[in-house]
Parts: structure tokens; sequence; C-alpha cells
């Protein structure tokens, strides 16, 4: 390292691939909650008192964008409505485990939280976006409106 352009390109390197090594174990441990027996008999449980009767549809791997901005596939039970289809489309479901760790619109919490609180601070959704891009997390305006919908 020879300058502050180098000092500046190793510590911009550093906190990526420390942020991605975040968002790996983030999803370990999202895994291990899933597949815990505790959390799918919660999910049974929640299932079973839903409004309309759901059938368990699977294992199906979801993306989950964590705080630092990175994807992790997990796999978690999907639940749809019982019944036949209407003309070949497949009635919308929950991931029941998802919702039980409070992961909705498929974002952990402190995300979520952050993408709120920017949405109401700033005068704008693309001020929000900006602002969560220069902090490596990658949104699209209407993403950002859905979370905000959801989490205020």
């Amino acid at each position: 390292m020879t300058s502050a352009e180098d000092l500046e390109a190793l510590e911009h390197e550093i906190r990526q691939r420390t942020d991605h090594l975040g968002s790996l174990l983030v999803g370990y441990h999202l895994q291990q909650a899933l597949d815990s027996a505790t959390l799918q008999a919660e999910q049974e449980r929640l299932v079973s008192q839903w409004p309309q009767s759901l059938k368990n549809d699977g294992r199906v791997q979801v993306k989950v964008r964590t705080a630092q901005g990175y994807t992790v596939p997990v796999w978690v039970t999907y639940y749809r409505r019982k019944g036949p289809r209407r003309a070949g489309k497949r009635y919308a479901g929950v991931y029941a485990g998802l919702g039980l760790l409070g992961v909705h619109d498929r974002c952990t919490p402190v995300l979520a939280a952050e993408v709120s609180l920017l949405a109401a601070m700033l005068g704008s959704l693309a001020e929000a976006q900006d602002v969560l891009a220069a902090r490596g997390v990658a949104l699209d305006t209407k993403t950002i409106r859905t979370i905000r919908h959801y989490r205020v």
C-alpha cells in the first residue's frame, strides 16, 4: 500500500468480504432456526389457526436479503390454500416459518427497519434508494415502497 487510494480500496474490499461473510452467517442461523423442531411446531400451530385451510406444499428455496445487502438462500416450507386451482393458477401461499422469524418481503427485520426509517426520513424513495446504494444495498424503488408500507 503506497497511497490513500490503495488504503481506501483495501478498506472497501475488506468491508465487502466481511459483509458477505456476515450475510452467510445470518443465512446459516436462519436455516438452523427453520429446521428446528420448535419452529416447525410453531409453524404447524400457526397454519392450523389460519382463516383458510392450508396444506403443506413442500419445501422451496427462497432468497432472503440481509441487512448487509446480500441475498442468502434458505429452504422453507410453503403452505397454500387447499382446493382446486382456478384457471391453472395456484392460490397465493405463505412462508409461515419466515413470518414467525420476522422476515417479510424476503428481507430480514433489520433491513426492513432500516428501509422504513430511511423512506420516512428522506424526501423521496429515490433518495432512500441512493442512501441504501451507498451502503451497498441495491433495492429498487418498488421494493422500498413495499417494505415501507409493510413496516410503517
